[in-house]
């Protein structure tokens, strides 16, 4: 594309109004019979790119020059994306960087829950206690304050899918299994253990409800075993079985493996407000077998015996 004339002379250079000019590839070439006239200020010409991504070229390279006489004048037209390398010569270009629209993200509306927030699960509360009788004349009992201090540390274990209701006689587990039909505990020889995942000697403990009003009466619940024997606090697990409540034939239902901790022993407190005969019974046990009494809570533990 040629250009107008003028596009070689210096920028600050004044212009020279002529009657006509002639178009090349060289310039314009003034006629010899044209007398100059006065000058004329020229008028600025302002170049708008079309986009922030064109080049913008200096103004001062691009002036319009216009003709006095006559009323064809030749006028250069520049476009900031139609100008020829040639023509640009060794002109600075100014390239101004393409900057992004900033966004203002727009916050999401708060929406109404349609769900309300559900508080964090409570542990599962074991069933509540049956009631059993037992012989208040010979039961050690203890303020239920001290049983709920005792049991603090051993909550109860849920047991999902529940374990088997069924009871059987002791008998049933003495033939099966070995082992003595009337003892407090009792011990299953390894050849004879039922458990397959485990192996050695299996221990299982048959405390008396109406002995243990504290015992553990639910599978999965933790209690208090009074005993004064120290067997049960060694060797854990122990099978524990609890022995049916309506007062028929003596079946035994089987609650589980248990761990057992001393918690604490008889105190003076604890012995002074016990019946008469607890009190009288309690103490010719003591010094007929030399044992101190202690209260030892079973503590849930999962059971990894399978059930005899």
């Amino acid at each position: 594309m040629s250009q107008g004339a003028g596009l070689h002379d210096e920028v600050d250079a004044p212009a020279i109004s002529t009657s006509s000019s002639t178009l090349s590839s060289g310039g314009v070439e003034p006629e010899s019979h044209l007398t100059p006239k006065a000058e004329e200020p020229q008028p600025e010409v302002e170049l708008r790119p079309r986009s922030p991504s064109l080049e913008i070229i200096e103004e001062s390279a691009y002036r319009e020059r216009h003709n006095a006489r006559g009323s064809s004048k030749t006028q250069t037209n520049v476009s900031g994306s139609n100008v020829s390398q040639k023509a640009l010569g060794k002109r600075k270009a100014v390239i101004v960087p393409t900057a992004s629209p900033k966004k203002k993200l727009k916050r999401p509306a708060a929406t109404p829950l349609t769900h309300p927030i559900k508080p964090e699960s409570s542990p599962p509360k074991p069933p509540p206690r049956p009631p059993h009788k037992f012989k208040e004349e010979d039961v050690f009992v203890l303020p239920a304050a001290d049983v709920e201090t005792y049991l603090a540390d051993a909550p109860p274990l849920p047991i999902d899918p529940g374990p088997s209701a069924l009871h059987v006689p002791r008998n049933f587990i003495y033939l099966a299994y070995g082992g003595s039909p009337y003892q407090f505990l009792q011990y299953i020889p390894a050849e004879r253990n039922p458990s397959q995942t485990g192996s050695g000697r299996r221990r299982l403990v048959f405390p008396m409800p109406e002995m243990n009003p504290a015992m553990p009466l639910h599978p999965g619940e933790s209690g208090l075993l009074f005993a004064s024997r120290h067997e049960v606090l060694s060797d854990p697990p122990w099978g524990v079985f609890r022995k049916n409540l309506d007062g028929g034939e003596a079946r035994w239902l089987y609650l589980g493996e248990y761990e057992s901790v001393l918690v604490g022993r008889m105190t003076k407190a604890q012995f002074r407000m016990q019946r008469a005969m607890v009190k009288a019974r309690w103490a010719k046990l003591i010094i007929e077998q030399k044992v101190l009494f202690h209260t030892a809570p079973f503590m849930v533990a999962p059971a990894s015996r399978g059930t005899p």
